[in-house]
């Protein structure tokens, strides 16, 4: 009990699945670790994606099949994601399947396919038989501001 009791004295206690801040002491306005971590790795994914495929330097953007842009426009609608809704298209934009994400995130298969709905629903990405929506999902946060 005196070594546990040191150890909490001395680093206080932390999150035992990250490792991250100390229990209980994070400030409201600061994110949880691992939505710093997936937004980072998200942003790593934009910068790659527009060193290869710079489309934002010459104002074209990439199209569905019915000729409307990606990603363009005055609204972001990326901006209207929730934190779990970025998380589940972080692990989309990895590749992963929806049994992937769940067992990353420790939600359900049936959950994921309500944030992936949602996802697509506030992106406004229509379901139809000559495109892929989750790669357009992953394609207009890519292009978003």
């Amino acid at each position: 009990m005196d070594l546990a009791r040191q150890a909490i004295d001395r680093h206080g206690p932390r999150c035992p699945s990250c490792g991250g801040s100390p229990v209980g002491r994070r400030s409201s306005t600061e994110p949880p670790p691992a939505i710093r971590r997936t937004s980072r790795e998200l942003a790593e994914i934009r910068e790659v994606h527009l060193f290869f495929f710079p489309l934002r330097s010459h104002g074209c953007a990439p199209a569905r099949s019915d000729g409307a842009a990606i990603g363009r426009g005055t609204h972001d609608p990326v901006e209207e994601l929730t934190e779990r809704e970025l998380e589940v298209l972080g692990l989309m934009a990895e590749g992963r399947s929806n049994k992937a994400v769940a067992d990353r995130l420790f939600i359900t298969e049936h959950t994921v396919e309500k944030h992936v709905q949602n996802i697509f629903a506030k992106l406004q990405i229509p379901a139809t038989t000559d495109d892929h929506r989750r790669v357009l999902a992953v394609l207009t946060f890519l292009n978003s501001s």
